[in-house]
């Protein structure tokens, strides 16, 4: 669980990945493209849990984040 309130930062070390955020629906609320470290305003997202879908190298990581 990763608490987020205005920013989520989203740190792949020195690799280049894809993420989406999908809200509790299923539904993508924000994605995009990067390359080590981006930011992500979630400040006009409703409060609630969320999951963060990473895609690096043909692997995938979820990550559940709280929006407070």
């Amino acid at each position: 669980e990763i608490p987020a309130n205005n920013i989520l930062n989203i740190n792949a070390g020195n690799l280049a990945f894809t993420y989406v955020l999908f809200n509790s629906m299923g539904q993508a609320v924000a994605k995009g493209d990067a390359h080590g470290t981006v930011q992500v305003s979630v400040e006009r997202l409703a409060k609630g849990v969320y999951f963060l879908h990473i895609t690096s190298n043909q692997q995938m990581r979820v990550e559940k984040i709280i929006v407070e």
